[in-house]
Parts: C-alpha cells; structure tokens; sequence
C-alpha cells in the first residue's frame, strides 16, 4: 500500500492516481524531476480523498483502478463545483478495448487521454499545457473581477442588457444588471430594474437610443455619443461596448451642467470678440491648422493594440471638445498612442519647435531633444508619472501646464495619458522670449496666444478628475487585452502540438508500412540473387537494387527523426559520418538562397546516441538557422573535439568535466539580444523580442542534449549572427558496434533448417515473401494472414510445429496476445517476433518481453536465417 499523502497541501501541485506501482513512479519521478510538487495514490477512493483535500491542479487518473471506474471518479471530480477548475487527464492502457473504451466513455469526462506507458516528453508536454491553461484562466477569471469591480464602483451609470428581438428586428432590450451609480442617477432600485425591459422600465414607446445600441450588439463596434436622456430631461454621454453577441454594456454620466458651462463660454466669447464663432478642433481647421498625431511611428505598442486608434481617437476628441488643446497617452516605451493638437497656440509652439529639429522624418525629429513640445509631454510628464505611478502638473516649455497620470494594468505602468490647460502667457517680454528661442515673430506669437486664451478653470477641474477614470479604464482595456493575447497564444500552440503529434502519428504508420515494402523489396532480390551464378552481370543490378532500398531505409529513418515519433535507441556515432549523411537533406531544408558550408574536424571523438536524435539535432539546428536569416545568408557547420576543466564547469553551473566533441552551428543572420538568449530554450520563447516566435527546435535539442550527458551553449549579438555549441560526451567502448555501419555490408551465409514454422503476417506480400524464404532455407511452412487462422490451423494440424513466427502489430489481436493463446495449444512452440517498429518501442509499450527474439523489418535472408536458429535454440 503506497502512502496516500506524501506532500501537504500547499506544496501539492499534481495528484497521480495509477495502481500499476511501477508506472506510478516512473510518472511522479519525471514530474518531481521537472521541479512539480506531486501527490500519489493507487485507488478511486484515494483520488477523491486527495483531490477534495488538497485540490490539485491536475489529476492523472488510470481508468481501471481496483475499487471503482476511473471515468466514474472523473465525473464526480469534474460535476462538483467546489472542484471547478481541477483539469483531469485519464490514463488507459494500449490495447484496442482501452483505447476505443476511453473514447466512447472519456468524451466530456475529462480534459485529456493519455494511452500508457507514455514518454517523459509526452508527460511533461501535456502537463505544461494545462498549467499554462490555469494560469491564463486565473488572469482571466481576475479580469472578470476587475471588471465586476469597475461596473460596481464607477460614479457613472452602468447597466448590461441584451436585446429583444420581434418580428426579425431588434425590438427592444431587457435590463440584467444595473450598478449602484445607475440607481443614483435614474432613481430607480436595482430589484425593479433587472429583469425588466427597456420600453416598460423607463415608460417609453421606444427604448432610449435603441438603434445605436442595437448596432453594437450585433456588430460588436462600440459607441460613443451625447445626447438627450428623455427619461431624465437631462443631456447624458453615452459609451456603448458589446460583451457578447447579442448584449451591450451601457455606460453613461450626466453631462448637462457642462454643456450648459460651454454655451455660455461659446456666447462669452462671441461677446468679447464682437463675434460668435466656432472653438476647439473647429477653430483650429477654421484657422487653417491641423491636428498633429505621432502615432504613426508606433509599430507596436501595446496601450495602441489593446485599444486601437479609432478608440484613442474617440477618447482624445472628448478631451479637445472639453478644453480645446491638447490630448495624448505615451506607451511605456515612449511611442505615442494618440497625440492630438487643437489650440492654435499649440500648434504654433509645436510647429516651431519641429523646425529647430533639423530633419526631415520625425523619427529622427522626436530623438533630437529639440522638439520641445514632445520633451515637455513625454520626457518631463510621463516618464515621471509612470516612474513616480501619481499625477504629474507642470508647466511645459510652451507656457501652458500639463496635467499627466500614469496608466496602470496589472499593477505595471505601462503608459501615460495627459492633457494642457490654462492659457499661454500675457506677459509682452516672455512672449518675445519664446519667440525668439522658436524662431518666430512676436506680433504672430502674440495673436496666438489672444486667440487660445479662455480655458474655464471649472472645466479644467472636471477634465482632471475624467482623467483618472479615463487611465483606469485603459488601463483595464490593456490588461484585458493582455489575457485574450496570452489566451490567443497558448491556443494556437495547443493547435500546433496536436497537429505535430497527429503527423508523428501518422509518419509511424508510413513508416511501419514502408518497412514492409521494403522487406519484400529485399527479400525477393535475396532470391533473385540465390538464382543467379557468381558471374551473372545481373547480379550487379540486384546489388544495385539492394542499395537503393537500404538507403530508403536511412531516408525513412531521418523523416522519422525529423518528427521526432521514435523512441531513443543509442549507438555509438562518428559524428562526421552522421553529419555527412544528412547534409543533403540539410541543403534541400535550407533553400538555395542560404549556402551551406561543412567543416569536419579531425581525430573527433565517437559519441553514444540514437542515431535518429542526432539528426534530430541537425534538422532542428538547420531549421533555427534558416528562420534566423533573411535572405541570403551562410551557414556553418563544423565539429571539433574539445576537453572540459574544471575551471570551464565552475563558470558554467550543471557541466562536467571530461572530454566532448562538438558540434557548432553558425548562421551569419539577425542576431539575437541578451534577453532572447537567455530565455531561446523555453518552447515558443523569444517571439517579442526577436520578431518572431523561436517554435519548438531549440527547447527539443536542449532535451535532447541534456538526456545524453551534454550541455549546449549559444552566443549571439544584433546583426552579427548566432552559434549554437552542441557538446556530447565522448563514448570510451571504442569495440562497441557504431551505428550507422555501411548498409551494403557483407551478409553472412545463411544457416538452413528443416522444422515446421507457423507463419503469421497480415501483409500479404510480405506474408508471401516469407513463406518463399522460409521454403528456400529448408522450413515446412504454415502461411496464415490473421491469427484467428493462425490458431486454427495450429489446432488442425497433425504434426509439431517448431515455431511461431509472427508480426506484433495486428488488427485482429497482437502478436503477443496470439502467442499467449498459442501456448495453450501448443506448449513446447518457440517464438520469433517481427515487426517495422524497433525492439525498444515495442518494448517500452509493453508489447515485448526481453525473453522473446525480435527480427527487425527490413530483414535479408540471413539475417532471418540466424534469427530462427536463434529463436529454435533460445531454450536449447
């Protein structure tokens, strides 16, 4: 009996509930290993237990536990809501019943499937995927709050509603909830309004503003808008946003005072002038002005994605119609979002301080320091109220003040909005002052200033308070934004694993079947060979024959390494030869437009790896070179043996000494900064500050690095190119077999026989080639094409049958299943087992023992040959 808690509850992270012991601790091993915090248990009741004690973030659930049915447990986790948001993964076993089982009951009962025995990669990959599901999860279950915060305590008036629709068209809108604010201002309580609709709540034929609201719940485009609130008799500013399909969001402030304010500032002035005429942005295109944005030159600032321009548009317009002078918000960065002019005293100042730049694009004009109304926004306002995170109130180098407050999202300064205010200066000699330091007449300065004087202080005041809701609002929309993003991301990666193990998948499948074409591909040449006398100049074509499949053979292993779908089987490699073999296929990776250039090194050490990861390595180097480089561009490959001190490994944490060679890879392309260096190994990193997204290549030969006792290191600069240093440790058993030996290698003589051989394969043509190879070694053979025929022709057969030669993989029953039944037929038969997959993925699926012989697909004559003698002697 396992300990049903080995962790408290705070550092419980994972809950792994299996009754096979072994699995068990093979999965809390790699887990542990990868820095979780994991609970174990072996029963249904156990996975409750722990689950309702500690709630995990994740729960690995075997189907089959011995006191209950694990999609049962899985359903009572997943239906209780005290365990909302507890993600389940079931754990079944490989056979067909488990599989088609999970599919038919594990559909809508849990949040993945995982068929054992399952690979670390594949664990670790399906546990940081939903780890990185919670975390988006909780931002965005934190946002809601946020959000219902906001709707809560905002001095405006608030209701959601959705619309009602009659006869095919909106016809009205029912009220869902309404906010405190909302019960202030209309007088009416919350309880009568929820629930009721529009036209009845207010008394009306039509529901105020049902048109416009009509057209942001269906086309989700939010809206803005002053008008006349019939219910109230009062003027209300009206911003409109769509939550979902179908609803609105109804924010809206009486704005009656301050429209009667500015008529009487509009007569005012008209008055003192001798004329009434228009003021604010209308005065400025009046006089022949224009607005000045700088938001051109932000390519991607993150308050500018998160709202887009027409909404900062829409914000700033408030704010010149408000005051009339200036409005802006600053990323972070120091790009603008928006930066809008209406006072021609702006303008002026503005325009004057652009000329003393000297140059002729802004970008160059905004770096200077003398574009002197910029400095006064940006460099003096908001670096400070971002640095300082409190409003900010100066005056600006153009005479006016600047009112600024920082934009804040998740607790982060990520920007800065602000506006002017006051008039210019009155006094002749600091107007004569300003004018000469700008180049300007002092009659043309003066007349700007008489016109742009007149900002109400009362208006000014209420501009400062709308600031702060304003930059609370923003800063609300960023940090939603943020999330949906992130959510975005984590989506399209969760898509892009699925999709690459669907192909690994399939490309194992190809494999499998290539295999067995190649198979009867060599088989038959071995017998065409058998035929021929040694003189036969055919025998020279068959040879040539033979070549070309065994190479088929290396091309379907590098496309398998390529996606990365087979199981390490490690070797001893000469690193120059495996990387010769594979430069070709590098070349054709790469493209005409980038040269590859290849640099063996001498007296490199032989190292021990599956050959498959090594080209994995090579595919996965190549791939992140070629993205780096735009173009035409070189890339380097060179290897060279290398010896590591001691004083190498006190520099470099987690290396060891000893002997390595080295596999370098150069490209001369972008570069990367400090900051994506030190981040290139995690999966789909570096994106943000790379331009790019850096995929799965370099975190997938990290780990492969890592599993065979090396290390990698990567030196980068902007614009001067990367290198990635691949070190693998010298293998020292210089007898050992190397892997990849020459394909064309001598066979030997095969060895003959006279047994009876049950032959089971459901190809046919290679079941047909067997039976031919067999009869030309000497064996009585027994053909069957499935192994329900197999059995009973086991069963009607007079005579011993020596041994059982079978395929693993079969649609009716496995190759182990049918040996096991066999067995009770026939106690005393011996058993060879085939297959296109290799020994240790067979193995490691649990289909295989390490008693039984195994014979690799493709196989030649002899080696079928020795492998039977083998099989016929193995309990000799």
């Amino acid at each position: 009996m396992v300990a049903e808690v080995e962790l408290t509850a705070e550092q419980a992270t994972l809950l792994v509930v299996d009754s096979d012991a072994g699995q068990r601790t093979a999965m809390v091993g790699v887990l542990e290993r990868s820095g979780y915090a994991v609970l174990q248990g072996e029963s249904a009741s156990a996975a409750l237990s722990l689950t309702h004690a500690h709630r995990p973030v994740i729960v690995l659930l075997e189907t089959a536990l011995p006191d209950g049915d694990g999609w049962e447990v899985a359903q009572a986790i997943k239906s209780d809501p005290a365990l909302a948001g507890v993600f389940v993964i079931l754990l079944s076993s490989a056979d067909s019943d488990g599989e088609s089982r999970s599919v038919e009951r594990g559909d809508g009962l849990a949040d993945g499937h995982i068929v054992q025995p399952v690979s670390p990669k594949v664990l670790l990959g399906w546990i940081e995927t939903f780890m990185r599901i919670q975390t988006v999860q909780s931002a965005l279950r934190a946002g809601e709050e946020k959000f219902r915060s906001l709707f809560r305590n905002t001095d405006a008036a608030a209701c959601l509603c959705e619309v009602v629709h009659e006869g095919g068209r909106v016809a009205d809108y029912r009220v869902l909830d309404v906010n405190p604010s909302f019960e202030k201002i209309t007088g009416l309580d919350r309880g009568r309004a929820v629930g009721a609709l529009a036209s009845v709540l207010y008394g009306m034929e039509e529901a105020p503003f049902l048109g416009a609201c009509a057209v942001v719940a269906e086309t989700g485009e939010p809206a803005k808008f002053e008008k006349l609130f019939a219910p109230l008799g009062r003027h209300v500013h009206v911003t409109l946003s769509c939550p979902g399909r179908g609803r609105f969001l109804m924010v809206f402030s009486d704005v009656t005072e301050r429209r009667q304010s500015e008529e009487e500032l509009k007569k005012l002035g008209g008055m003192l002038a001798g004329q009434a005429g228009p003021s604010g942005p209308e005065a400025a295109a009046a006089a022949g002005g224009r607005y000045v944005d700088l938001a051109a030159q932000n390519r991607d600032g993150l308050i500018l994605g998160a709202l887009g321009s027409g909404r900062l548009d829409s914000i700033a317009e408030e704010y010149l119609d408000l005051l009339g002078t200036t409005f802006f918000v600053c990323e972070g960065s120091g790009a603008y979002a928006v930066r809008k002019l209406a006072s021609s005293w702006c303008r002026v100042m503005d325009e004057a301080s652009r000329k003393l730049c000297g140059a002729q694009d802004n970008t160059t004009a905004l770096e200077s320091g003398k574009w002197l109304c910029h400095e006064s926004c940006w460099t003096e306002a908001s670096k400070r109220a971002i640095k300082e995170r409190v409003p900010v109130d100066m005056e600006c180098s153009g005479g006016v003040k600047i009112y600024t407050v920082p934009v804040l999202a998740g607790g982060e300064a990520v920007g800065a909005a602000g506006f002017g205010y006051g008039d210019p200066p009155a006094d002749p000699s600091q107007l004569e002052s300003l004018a000469a330091a700008h180049g300007l007449e002092a009659s043309e300065l003066a007349a700007a200033a008489e016109e742009a004087r007149g900002n109400a202080s009362d208006l000014v005041a209420m501009a400062k308070s709308r600031l702060q809701t304003t930059a609370q609002l923003i800063g609300s929309l960023v940090e939603v934004w943020r999330v949906e993003e992130q959510r975005r991301q984590l989506e399209s990666h969760l898509r892009q694993a699925q999709k690459v193990e669907a192909v690994s998948r399939l490309s194992g499948g190809m494999a499998h079947d290539f295999n067995n074409m190649l198979n009867v591909v060599l088989g038959y040449a071995d017998m065409a060979l058998m035929k021929l006398a040694p003189g036969d100049p055919v025998r020279d074509d068959i040879h040539e024959i033979v070549k070309a499949s065994q190479r088929s053979a290396d091309l379907a292993r590098q496309l398998i390494a390529f996606l990365g779908s087979q199981d390490a089987e490690p070797k001893v490699l000469d690193i120059n030869d495996a990387t010769a073999g594979m430069l070709k296929m590098l070349g054709k990776m790469i493209g005409e437009d980038i040269r590859l250039v290849w640099k063996p090194g001498r007296n490199v050490w032989p190292v021990r790896m599956d050959p498959a990861q090594f080209d994995q390595i090579l595919v996965n180097m190549a791939a992140t070179a070629r993205d780096a480089i735009e173009g035409t561009g070189k890339v380097v490959v060179e290897t060279v043996p290398m010896e590591v001190d001691e004083a190498y490994c006190a520099a470099h944490p987690g290396v060891l000494p000893g002997q390595y060679s080295l596999l370098a890879f150069s490209d001369n392309g972008r570069g990367m900064p400090r900051e994506a260096v030190e981040e290139i190994f995690k999966p789909f990193a570096a994106d943000d500050v790379l331009g790019r997204e850096a995929g799965l290549g370099p975190a997938t030969v990290y780990g492969i690095v890592r599993q065979n006792g090396g290390f990698i290191s990567v030196y980068s600069e902007p614009g001067h190119g990367t290198t990635f240093k691949i070190h693998l440790p010298r293998h020292h058993e210089e007898s050992a077999q190397k892997g990849g030996a020459s394909p064309a290698a001598a066979q030997p003589k095969a060895v003959t026989g006279s047994e009876t051989v049950l032959l089971v394969e459901d190809e046919a043509s290679l079941l047909q080639l067997s039976e031919k190879l067999l009869a030309s070694l000497g064996y009585k053979v027994l053909a069957a094409n499935s192994p329900v025929l197999a059995l009973q022709m086991a069963q009607n057969h007079p005579g011993k049958i020596d041994l059982l030669l079978t395929d693993v993989v079969m649609p009716e029953m496995s190759g182990p299943i049918l040996r096991k039944q066999m067995s009770l037929l026939l106690p005393d038969v011996k058993c060879l087992y085939m297959s296109g997959y290799t020994a240790n993925v067979i193995a490691n699926r649990g289909m295989i023992g390490e008693d039984v012989p195994f014979l690799q697909k493709p196989f030649s004559r002899s080696e079928l040959a020795a492998k039977i003698r083998e099989a016929l002697g193995a309990d000799a």
